[in-house]
């Protein structure tokens, strides 16, 4: 997509505003929107301004660094990708980014456990599979008594124990 103003460049700045309800849409190259902007033209709400229409590296830093570095504890641990600490996570609800989760994951553990009761996710099951489930640690538990049984030389307990596995195996 060309330019709107120039019609030369592509568009790589795509700015749209709504006002009482109207919306304007502008496709504009980066020279464009860095004039516009300079001009007072383009209102970026929630920007920086002209920063934003440097470098890409400018744009995605103005996103990704902390606010204002100087007021911010130097030993306070910071994700690596997005800068966020466990405190901006607990006062926002919400997890930074991907990284986060390996930085975090000790706190979020504990937190995860706190609410849940476990932080091993347990998949919803339908009832056969959940009866599957059942009859195998049933099975596991008999194997476990069996071996028990054997070693205190129960043998009449043990074969007991061997037919119940034998059949519960059978029902699977």
């Amino acid at each position: 997509m060309l330019c709107e103003r120039c019609k030369k460049n592509n568009a790589t700045f795509f700015y749209n505003e709504t006002v009482n309800g109207k919306t304007t849409s502008l496709s504009l190259c980066h020279e464009c929107a860095k004039e516009l902007e300079s001009e007072g033209k383009l209102h970026p709400h929630g920007f920086d301004g002209a920063a934003h229409f440097g470098d890409i590296d400018d744009l995605f830093s103005g996103f990704f660094a902390p606010a204002k570095k100087a007021h911010l504890p130097a030993n306070e641990k910071r994700c690596t990708l997005c800068a966020s600490t466990f405190a901006d996570i607990v006062k926002n609800g919400k997890v930074g980014c991907a990284e986060c989760y390996r930085c975090f994951s000790d706190e979020l553990s504990r937190t995860v456990r706190s609410i849940h009761g476990n932080v091993k996710h347990i998949p919803r099951t339908t009832p056969e599979q959940k009866e599957k489930d059942e009859r195998l640690t049933k099975i596991d538990a008999l194997s476990a008594e069996l071996s028990a049984a054997i070693a205190a030389e129960e043998f009449e307990r043990a074969a007991q124990l061997r037919d119940e596995i034998k059949k519960l195996k059978e029902e699977l």
